[in-house]
């Protein structure tokens, strides 16, 4: 059976990139990234790590606190995808891109990328 995908914060999803770009990674490798990209600190690096091993979304190994995502770039932003329609959207799709088609939120271009998705999606 599949573990359910925890809810991971912004900070968190910062260091998971890190992981799926390059894993396994060991913690000063991605202290070192993350402080090159967005200039955080050691202790704020280590502290998402610890949350995020303590969520059950990476797994840390010793010696040298080698770190390894539990879950895939795709199940994590899909199972954010759904945690942000329900708490927005009341859980629907529809609702969503029917508010953004009616403010106009969307470009020609995106129209027609969504256009040719369902198109492709029904044959």
């Amino acid at each position: 059976m599949k573990k359910e995908v925890p809810r991971i914060t912004d900070g968190e999803m910062k260091v998971l990139e890190v992981l799926w770009e390059n894993s396994p990674a060991a913690a000063a490798e991605i202290v070192a990234v993350l402080k090159e990209r967005i200039n955080w600190n050691r202790n704020t690096t280590y502290t998402f790590i610890n949350r995020l091993v303590d969520k059950g979304a990476i797994k840390r190994e010793d010696p040298g606190f080698i770190c390894t995502p539990l879950f895939s770039r795709d199940e994590v932003l899909l199972s954010e995808t759904h945690s942000f329609l329900e708490r927005i959207y009341q859980g629907s799709l529809n609702l969503m891109i029917s508010q953004f088609i009616e403010n106009k939120a969307l470009s020609r271009k995106e129209l027609e990328e969504l256009r040719d998705l369902l198109d492709k999606s029904t044959q």
